[in-house]
């Protein structure tokens, strides 16, 4: 293969955790045959329907997201998104959200993985860690509060959002302010992520 594509797409799973999407090496002008032979030889491994890991990046919790985020085109979500804040532990299943309209059809057979939809997602409501993309703070929270209370308990949201506080990762005069702009929207999770505000208030 030409050193300069080889250097390409080294340098593009080195932002993605050591992960690529065959879409993006077709971008970069590898043909499928060649995709094939280099999973047939062990240089490159399948961690999705859609993304390959390089054989020299060692698999890892956080590559396990990335590569969930890349099949699917999503952005980690709630209880991945807490986890990846340092709001919450590592959670059994991998939380990502993707814009309505997106097919995830292939993606339903994976027991690990857990796809929310929403029709609105700004540039100023997703952040990176570590290369994988996520969900603000806020809009973290939030999705947290739109679950069923027997998933995440009314005390264990009260915690994460104390400890975003603690740690200056929000305010709680900034989240009053977010959540007024998402009541307009009429977001899932915002009466009861009010009734949290109100009680730290």
């Amino acid at each position: 293969m030409d050193p300069n594509i080889e250097r390409a797409i080294a340098e593009r799973a080195q932002t993605q955790l050591g992960h690529i999407t065959t879409a993006q090496l077709r971008a970069e002008g590898v043909t499928s045959p060649t995709i094939r032979r280099r999973v047939a030889e062990g240089l490159w491994l399948p961690a999705g329907t859609g993304t390959l890991r390089l054989a020299s990046t060692p698999p890892s919790p956080k590559g396990e997201v990335a590569a969930a985020c890349l099949d699917v085109r999503g952005t980690a979500s709630h209880r991945s998104g807490a986890w990846l804040h340092h709001l919450a532990p590592q959670p059994p299943l991998i939380d990502v959200l993707v814009l309505k309209g997106r097919s995830t059809t292939r993606t339903k057979e994976r027991a690990d993985l857990r796809i929310h939809t929403t029709t609105n997602l700004p540039a100023e409501d997703v952040t990176h860690v570590d290369g994988i993309p996520v969900t603000s703070v806020a809009r973290t929270l939030m999705g947290l509060a739109a679950l069923d209370e027997d998933e995440v308990p009314h005390d264990e949201l009260v915690g994460m959002v104390e400890a975003a506080v603690q740690r200056r990762l929000a305010s709680d005069r900034w989240l009053w302010w977010l959540l007024e702009r998402r009541r307009c929207r009429g977001r899932d999770g915002v009466l009861r992520f009010e009734r949290v505000l109100a009680e730290r208030a």
